[in-house]
């Protein structure tokens, strides 16, 4: 009988780990379990790049770190100058090849870059395709050969939309928009796309949302689910990322970074919630996450990337955390990970 309590415990423990999607599994190697993993245990590509997007304190940059990097340490590659055609880029998504994408809200455009950008390059794409095209563009984000971006502009043409093209990327490959009266989108920030195709929205009005599209989703087409109400938290959301799970990541401008299970509609309450003194975080704007599940942060006032655990909950401290002088960071807008 004892035995029997002792394996319905046990049962009962992973199956409310397992609610999160983001649970240890019996696969999972210890090594992995919870927020206290040893850098050196990290196992990353050599060839995987951490990408950090900035004000930076010589101007706007892109930076290039290792997943496991950590401290005041100095980037492996750093993009800035006058010919990189950086004005006030807000967003960062990396192609499957290793391309760089950014959202240039300066300018009204789109700019690609080669894999491992460095110095005074210029794009090799600058998609500057007038006004009924970009409104604001403000995140972006790169799935099966298609890349979509968020127009965060409140009038005119295509504002509160998401406009979407074909790769490589030009006017003439924009194939259609989520735009309209029955998307719901509010200023739309931070985009991404899932494993199966679904395209998430971050709408940080009112109490925040989250519009989840369905694969394919075009005009003036409702979500298909939404997240929103008091017990989300979304308020003032910006960043977010799903992992492979389907479990969704969302930073918001107070200091929390919100886990929601896969599936999650409605008034969902997130089954994770990492705040708190000891996390690190400080106005966050952008998430990404890593095939392994950990979560990497851009601190926009902490001038940081803050990283936790596959498995971090509650007032986590970070267990990375690359800034300082050597790192050049001023206001930190958005991270993406590159991991071939």
């Amino acid at each position: 009988m004892r035995s029997f309590a002792l394996c319905f415990c046990c049962a009962l423990l992973l199956a409310l780990l397992a609610g999160c999607g983001g649970g240890i599994s019996a696969s999972t190697p210890p090594s992995l379990a919870g927020n206290t993993l040893p850098i050196s245990s990290k196992s990353a590509s050599s060839s995987s790049l951490l990408y950090v997007l900035s004000a930076n304190t010589s101007g706007p940059s892109i930076e290039a770190f290792r997943p496991t990097d950590d401290g005041n340490i100095a980037p492996l590659l750093r993009l800035f100058g006058p010919n990189s055609g950086l004005v006030n880029p807000l967003g960062i998504a990396v192609g499957p090849t290793g391309e760089v994408y950014v959202a240039e809200n300066g300018t009204e455009s789109v700019d690609v870059y080669p894999p491992r950008p460095n110095g005074d390059e210029p794009p090799t794409v600058a998609l500057n395709c007038g006004s009924g095209i970009f409104n604001g563009p403000y995140r972006l984000a790169i799935a099966e050969n298609t890349m979509f971006v968020t127009n965060s502009g409140t009038s005119g043409p295509l504002s509160n939309s998401v406009v979407i093209f074909g790769l490589p990327p030009e006017c003439s490959s924009a194939n259609g928009t989520i735009s309209g009266a029955d998307t719901g989108l509010q200023q739309p920030r931070g985009i991404t796309i899932d494993d199966n195709g679904l395209i998430y929205v971050v709408n940080p009005q009112d109490d925040g949302s989250v519009a989840v599209f369905a694969p394919g989703a075009r005009n003036d087409v409702a979500p298909k689910f939404v997240i929103s109400g008091p017990n989300t938290l979304l308020r003032n959301a910006n960043g977010i990322a799903v992992d492979h799970k389907g479990n969704i990541y969302v930073v918001t401008d107070h200091d929390n970074i919100l886990v929601f299970a896969p599936g999650s509609d409605g008034n969902a309450t997130p089954c994770r919630r990492i705040t708190g003194p000891h996390t690190g975080l400080s106005r966050p704007t952008g998430v990404a996450v890593g095939k392994a599940g950990f979560i990497y942060v851009a601190n926009f006032a902490g001038n940081n990337v803050t990283v936790y655990g596959a498995t971090a909950n509650g007032d986590a401290s970070p267990i990375q955390t690359i800034g300082g002088s050597n790192a050049e960071f001023n206001s930190v807008f958005d991270v993406a990970i590159y991991e071939p």
